[in-house]
């Protein structure tokens, strides 16, 4: 049949923009082949804008443990992570808490994130909360990625993932984001080279401080000499209490009342109680993350 000059231009045409479709379909994804729907997730870029977090909470753990405790991995969008570092093995822990600092660069957050969505970490807010053991923690995941926040709770991550209680969903569900949760403590061996800087100690610019009743410790060999309140402000009127905080105080030291803290705290240990006049308390030290504001959440 003889093609007509409409008919060629038409399949012409079809031809192009089969063409151009096809090639806007395609990007790069993280192992570097090309892939017909992915592309590199978009994600807040400011120093105190969580990109993605993982925080592990409650259980049955005392009251001092749970007001002290960190987030196990906090990513921002310039590229600052913030983990806790290496705890010595001694008793009386110190008072401050090793808390380090690592860079992570555009690509490596690029390819976190896309291994986060391959997890399940973008897809909304999910919770996995069957009851596996008793007063186990919670880990939530929090990671924000083209506009959307998702937050996703796993009581008992990583105790076990077995048992009739669990449904295949969730089974699989769990084995995948344990994995992921394992793959964040060690980025060098799955990033690209250069991706993560070597780690430094955090010097935050805030500090969360807890006034509690004084210590007791269990053995009169532990019993440590007391340390002098260094804030020109009176302990007994530092900070405040809340619906949620009736058995302490917490206030934020930050400035130049942060490094004298700071050098106070440093020959303490979690067992020192801090005297001022005749008050005496014990305090816990928790410095503060760039999101955080006051002694609530940031």
């Amino acid at each position: 049949m003889k093609k007509t000059k409409s008919t060629l231009a038409i399949g012409t045409v079809l031809t192009l923009l089969t063409i151009v479709l096809a090639a806007c379909g395609r990007t790069t994804n993280p192992g570097g082949s090309a892939s017909p729907t992915d592309s590199p997730a978009t994600y807040p870029t400011g120093a105190d804008q969580i990109v993605l977090q993982m925080a592990s909470g409650g259980g049955f753990v005392p009251m001092q443990v749970n007001l002290a405790g960190y987030p196990e991995w906090t990513l921002y969008g310039d590229g600052t992570l913030i983990v806790p570092g290496a705890q010595i093995e001694i008793y009386p822990p110190p008072a401050l808490p090793a808390v380090q600092v690592q860079h992570v660069t555009p690509e490596g957050i690029e390819q976190i994130l896309a291994a986060a969505a391959e997890a399940g970490l973008t897809d909304g807010d999910a919770e996995y909360t069957t009851m596996l053991v008793s007063d186990a923690p919670t880990t939530i995941f929090t990671t924000t990625a083209n506009g959307e926040t998702s937050e996703i709770a796993v009581y008992a991550l990583g105790f076990t993932d077995e048992g009739d209680a669990l449904s295949a969903s969730e089974k699989a569900a769990r084995a995948t984001i344990n994995a992921f949760a394992s793959k964040l403590t060690d980025l060098q061996s799955w990033l690209p080279k250069g991706s993560v800087a070597e780690a430094q100690i955090w010097e935050p610019t805030a500090l969360r401080v807890y006034v509690l009743p004084p210590a007791k410790a269990s053995d009169s060999a532990l019993e440590q000499p007391d340390l002098k309140w260094p804030l020109a402000t009176p302990m007994a009127k530092f900070g405040e209490t809340s619906a949620a905080m009736v058995d302490y105080r917490c206030g934020v030291v930050e400035g130049e009342e942060l490094q004298q803290m700071l050098a106070s705290a440093a020959g303490a240990n979690q067992l020192t109680n801090w005297v001022d006049g005749k008050d005496r308390a014990n305090l816990i030290f928790r410095p503060q993350l760039p999101n955080e504001t006051g002694c609530g959440e940031g």
